[in-house]
């Protein structure tokens, strides 16, 4: 398991559960810091940075500030596939300004599994509340 083969798996959801949305996948060499995707759905864009946490990572640098920046002016998330100590994966999804030290302090939702209809649901009720 990798983070390209989740994000891969994770756009497919997307497309498939959000129809009409704009997203843009941004990782590449000239996008630096940038987080990996953004969806742009019912006048609402939300940026996703995706981790592939085996069980951990941690979030430093240029990106680590573009992404609080991002939740701070509008909505920016950690999406992080957790691998288990003991087997099977989590998902999460967490503000950026509730990291500390790399590992998610609070998480806005925990799912078990690789749960991507779960981060499109998300996505999908903040978007229809406006949010």
């Amino acid at each position: 398991m990798n983070e390209s083969t989740l994000q891969a798996e994770l756009l497919k959801a997307l497309r498939a559960g959000l129809p009409g949305a704009v997203i843009f996948k941004h990782t590449d060499k000239l996008t630096w810091g940038i987080p990996d995707l953004s969806v742009n759905w019912m006048g609402l864009t939300t940026w996703l940075e995706l981790k592939y946490a085996n069980p951990h990572f941690k979030a430093t640098g240029m990106q680590s500030r573009v992404v609080r920046q991002l939740a701070s002016a509008g909505s920016c998330w950690y999406v992080i596939y957790r691998a288990e100590k003991h087997g099977g994966y989590t998902t999460l999804i967490v503000d950026p300004r509730e990291m500390e030290k790399g590992e998610a302090c609070s998480a806005t939702e925990h799912s078990d599994g690789l749960n991507h209809m779960r981060v499109v649901r998300f996505i999908k009720e903040r978007h229809l509340a406006g949010r």
